[in-house]
């Protein structure tokens, strides 16, 4: 019920572009990303401190017309 169409990011936030169903909410997808995304990186050691994302997250909408 998603596709990623585009991921970007700095040092310190990531951009994704996503499409997504009506029937899921974005809150929802973010709690995912962020939960399997972090769970990765410290499987794999990717940083030399344990990686957290910080609280809360932005989300923009935009449609075809």
């Amino acid at each position: 019920n998603c596709k990623t169409i585009i991921v970007n990011g700095v040092e310190d936030h990531v951009h994704c572009l996503v499409g997504i169903k009506p029937v899921v909410a974005a809150s929802e997808l973010m709690k995912t990303v962020k939960a399997k995304s972090s769970k990765y990186i410290n499987e794999k050691r990717l940083t030399p401190r344990r990686f957290e994302w910080q609280v809360g997250y932005g989300v923009f909408s935009y449609g075809q017309s």
